[in-house]
């Protein structure tokens, strides 16, 4: 949504959970806000919204969007939408009892957005964060019984199980279908842009989620943050190839103002680069540049770091807090170099014939730790407080909570 590392505005140690008053500061400029100022009218947001719920300049209307309907938290359950006991769905900023299943109503929402604009003159914009297959895994059982065969015999038909995993991606690729209906009944798929990625790799309690990638969901192994994407523009992009260059999600926001017409030099602010001339021509080269990872939810003595270098190096490093005087190389730091051409699955540990560019790369990650300011969210954002009353139905707060009105007085309760 912004095109910038969450570090940089210190939410990146944990997700936002229900109780955390956090969210994107409105010093930040959303893609929604870019958008509008190219004069993309509508910008509905759909789905998992995550970035920020107990106060009102944290709401999707007050971070550039125009429509809203979907949910504020993460993990809610898939047919009532209750998170910590109230339900959390909502239309605009009003809560909504509905009912169905997320999946199906996150894409109706998005295909009637669509009817609704693709008339217009103007452009529109979706954001559509789906919250399958996300946990809790939930589906519908004749979808589940249709995957019976990918059970494993150590999990049968349970609550993690492979076959309620594939019926989850199995209603998302319907309702994605449900999505791309309406831009064709309108005559527009040649002129619409459509970009499909997930945030990060499978959990682990799935046997053989991420194979052959090494890790899971939670780690900078490149099981953790690998993950495919897809891009369609029929009208510009040549379908049916593939660009072996690695970009990540702060490219999307440069690269969609691009898509729209915006034209300008690179913003330093950003940390995302606009690969739409890649996207034209696989073999155009990107910038040199290294990308970082990072997962502290485990607090400050076992925080994930990953670096990736322009040659395809890339340190993993798990740990204490890499900006002490110690850095990364304490006895309880975990310290892993390979090289993602020749390894991709991470198998063969270079650092020890490699100290230079362990060094090097290490002094990167370091300064990339640098960047959460003092105000950051706490790194133990899921457990949740004792005082802890959710707002009824979810809606949107217009004050702070009175028992918890200060980021301060939070973070040091929850450290």
């Amino acid at each position: 949504m912004t095109g910038r590392y969450l570090f940089r505005f210190g939410l990146a140690r944990a997700v936002i959970s229900p109780w955390l008053p956090y969210g994107v500061p409105k010093s930040e400029i959303t893609l929604g806000e870019r958008l509008a100022k190219l004069g993309y009218e509508s910008r509905g947001a759909f789905g998992k919204w995550h970035l920020g719920h107990l106060q009102p300049e944290w709401h999707p209307l007050n971070q550039g969007f125009t429509d809203f309907e979907g949910q504020y938290n993460g993990m809610a359950y898939y047919w009532t939408r209750h998170r910590v006991g109230e339900p959390d769905w909502h239309v605009a900023d009003k809560p909504t009892e509905i009912t169905g299943y997320t999946i199906d109503l996150v894409g109706s929402a998005v295909s009637e957005f669509i009817r609704n604009h693709a008339a217009d003159d103007s452009p529109f914009f979706a954001y559509v964060p789906f919250t399958a297959p996300h946990l809790p895994l939930q589906a519908l059982q004749e979808l589940v019984t249709k995957y019976r065969s990918l059970a494993n015999d150590s999990d049968e038909l349970g609550r993690m199980s492979k076959p309620t995993l594939a019926a989850m991606i199995d209603s998302l690729d319907v309702n994605i279908g449900k999505i791309l209906s309406p831009v064709d009944e309108a005559g527009i798929r040649e002129n619409t842009a459509i970009w499909f990625f997930s945030d990060n790799g499978g959990i682990g309690a799935i046997p053989d989620n991420n194979a052959p990638l090494r890790g899971e969901k939670r780690t900078t192994w490149e099981g953790g943050i690998r993950v495919p994407a897809a891009v369609m523009w029929p009208g510009s992009i040549r379908g049916g190839r593939v660009l072996n260059q690695p970009v990540i999600n702060t490219d999307l926001l440069p690269t969609l103002l691009a898509v729209a017409g915006h034209v300008s030099e690179k913003d330093e602010a950003l940390d995302g680069l606009n690969i739409i001339d890649s996207l034209l021509d696989p073999d155009k080269k990107l910038p040199a540049r290294k990308l970082f990872f990072y997962r502290g939810k485990g607090g400050p003595e076992n925080e994930w770091g990953g670096v990736i270098s322009e040659s395809d190096w890339k340190l993993v490093v798990r740990g204490p807090d890499v900006r002490r005087k110690v850095r990364w190389q304490s006895k309880s730091h975990e310290v892993g170099l390979y090289n993602l051409k020749t390894d991709p699955n991470e198998t063969t540990d270079l650092s020890s014939l490699y100290p230079d560019i362990v060094e090097e790369l290490g002094g990167e990650l370091v300064e990339f730790r640098r960047l959460q300011p003092a105000n950051g969210i706490p790194a133990t954002g899921g457990i949740m407080p004792d005082v802890y009353i959710p707002p009824k139905k979810w809606e949107r707060h217009l004050k702070r909570l009175e028992s918890l009105n200060d980021r301060e007085g939070l973070g040091k309760a929850l450290n």
